[in-house]
Formats: C-alpha cells, structure tokens, sequence
C-alpha cells in the first residue's frame, strides 16, 4: 500500500471513530430531550385491547423482550445482522443501528429460521396463554413507514400510513396503542406531523394497533431523505448485503484498483435503468423525490471530463440535470442502486486523493 494510501486510511479510521462520537454525542441529547419531553407527559392509563393480564402492558414487555433478544440468544445474530445493514447501501444513512434493531426485533434477518419473537415465546411461553402469545406474534407483522398522526381519544392514537415515494394517505385511520416513553399522550403533542415508526396489528378486528416505540416526527417537508431508509428496510434482503468496498482497508484497496481500471460509462449503461425514483436536491430548494428520466450523459469521454450526469422533470415547466453522485436512488430490487452507490465511493474516494496529492 502507498503512503498516501496508508494516509487515507488513517483518515478514514479517525473520521469514522470521530463520526461515531458524533452520532453518540446526538443519541445523548435526543435521548436526554425525549426524557425531558417525557417527564412532562402523562403516561398512558391504559392499553386497549389486552387478551389478557400477560400483555396488559405491552410498553414493558417490549422493553423485556428487546433486552431479551440484545443481551442474550439473538445478541450475535443482531450483531452480524446490524454490521450487514451498517455496510450496505443504508450505511450513511442517520441512526442506522437503531433502526436495525427494530427491523431485527420484528422481522429477524433475511434467510435465518431463527426469529426473535419465536425464540423469545419459546423460552418464556408458560407466562402467556396462548391467545396472549397469538397477540404477541402479530409483533411480526410490524410495518416500517410514515404515519400521519391524528387525533388521541380513549388511549389510543389515530394513525394513518402515507406512501413513501407521493406522501399520499394509505387506507383508512387506524387507532393504536403506543410502546415509546410517553405512549399516546407524547404522539399526541405531534398532532399534524408525520411519525416515521413501526407499526403492527394488536387487535385489528377493532381496528386497534401497534406503534412499536422507536420513531422519528417529522415535517412533510423533511421526509423526502427518510424515504430512502423506509423504502430500503422494507427490501430487507437488498440493503443487508455488505458492499465490498466497505469490509476494510484491503478491500478497499482492491475495489479502487479496480475502479481506476473500469470505463465506468459501459459499466454504468449496463446497470443503471431508466426510469427510476431517487432522492435529490434541486437548486435553491430542499430534498425531494423525483422520477430520474433518462441518461444526459453520452459517452465515456464525456464521463471522464465531467461525471455522469441524469435528467429528470422538477415540475411540468422545470427541467434539471443531476450528478450520480447527487443521486440516492429509491429502487433497491435492481442493480440501480448499488451502481450509484459504487460510483459515488468511487468519486469521493479518488477527490479525497486528489485533494491530499495537492498538499
């Protein structure tokens, strides 16, 4: 390895040591505002819809379970599963592992028999009857997405889903019970707002469900970014692939030798389908979610000079040209995806280089 490869690497440790600091230092203050929000809010009385005693405080017996699953038999199976979600296409995406744990906690990993809420109920089943173990496993069925938070009456919190890509409502209201620090009553406070969370069914034969505990409340306008995770843990399989490139020095190494190599033009071309939907910033506005038409760019020699660049409508007078590197695609079942995100490896890779060759 080079010196000046060996530099970079060193830089990348420090960032990365430095980045995780950074997101520690976050989790400290949002987790010591939420308690400060929660102090000032009333618990909820009640959670409707219990079968029985067993699950009459479903807050609890998440916080249980979840510790069960961490700290005990599923912890190297959670471990593995965050690390593969940690290096995937999700990786520069805010707060990851928390939301690799709540996929994990619900759904278990991709390919694995071995799901947490079945191991959990197996080593703890004499506590609940089996109605009662029956309302627990519809845990499995939680759904990672925007909620619209309406109104609050008797416990419950009125939800309804928006689509991730329009914003649009989905279905009719539903009514939920809460499971994060403050319940229904800290939803409440955010009436008009979207939630980004996971929801299950508790008793949906009286249209009562699940808010799972963990969520983000958000603006309209601020959910564009957040689609990319939303959409992407709902393609579990696709973003819990670790991408080569990020396994380590040594396989970075052997990923930019290959990338100098490569007419990133053809390969692109061979990968990269139009249309397709992706996250993008316009000029002079916020991030926003467009359909990416069609190729600007049109040979190598053009790519080499100035990048690879898309075009796609902003509105129906409004044309824009966009840099792949600006580009965060929201198809994750093709290789659309993970070419984008190659390529921009790529360039922030080489730039950085660059950049320290200057000094």
């Amino acid at each position: 390895m080079s010196s000046n490869m060996r530099r970079e690497d060193k830089k990348r440790r420090r960032e990365k040591r430095q980045s995780k600091r950074d997101r520690d230092g976050d989790r400290v203050d949002d987790m010591l505002k939420m308690l400060d929000r929660a102090a000032n809010t009333k618990l909820s009385a009640t959670f409707p819809g219990a079968c029985h005693p067993s699950v009459s405080r479903p807050d609890a017996l998440k916080f249980e379970f979840a510790q069960w699953v961490a700290k005990g038999l599923g912890s190297d199976r959670m471990r593995r599963f965050e690390r593969n979600i940690e290096q995937g296409l999700l990786a520069d995406f805010p707060n990851l592992d928390d939301w690799a744990a709540e996929e994990f906690f619900w759904h278990g990993a991709p390919g694995d028999p071995w799901h947490p809420i079945d191991a959990f109920l197996a080593a703890h089943g004499d506590r609940f009857p089996p109605a009662a173990q029956e309302q627990i496993k519809r845990w499995k069925q939680a759904k990672f997405g925007f909620y619209e938070v309406g109104a609050c009456a008797d416990d419950l919190i009125s939800l309804r889903e928006r689509d991730p890509l329009t914003m649009q409502p989905v279905g009719d209201w539903i009514r939920a019970i809460a499971l994060n620090i403050g319940g229904v009553n800290d939803y409440a406070k955010q009436k008009g707002s979207v939630v980004v969370t996971y929801v299950a069914p508790w008793v949906p034969e009286q249209n009562i469900y699940c808010a799972m505990g963990y969520g983000i409340g958000l603006s309209e306008a601020g959910c564009a970014p957040v689609a990319v995770a939303v959409i992407g843990m709902r393609n579990i399989k696709a973003v819990a692939i670790p991408l080569p490139w990020r396994g380590g020095k040594v396989p970075l190494q052997r990923s930019l030798e290959t990338w100098l190599q490569r007419n990133w033009f053809l390969w692109m071309k061979e990968r990269v389908r139009c249309p397709f939907p992706a996250v993008v910033m316009p000029p002079n506005r916020g991030s926003r979610i467009l359909t990416i038409d069609d190729w600007v760019t049109q040979s190598a020699e053009e790519a080499e000079k100035i990048g690879i660049h898309f075009c796609a409508s902003i509105t129906p007078e409004e044309f824009g040209v966009f840099g792949a590197t600006t580009i965060t695609p929201l198809d994750f079942e093709g290789s659309t995806a993970s070419a984008l995100a190659e390529y921009k490896a790529f360039r922030m890779l080489t730039a950085e280089l660059m950049r320290r060759s200057r000094r």
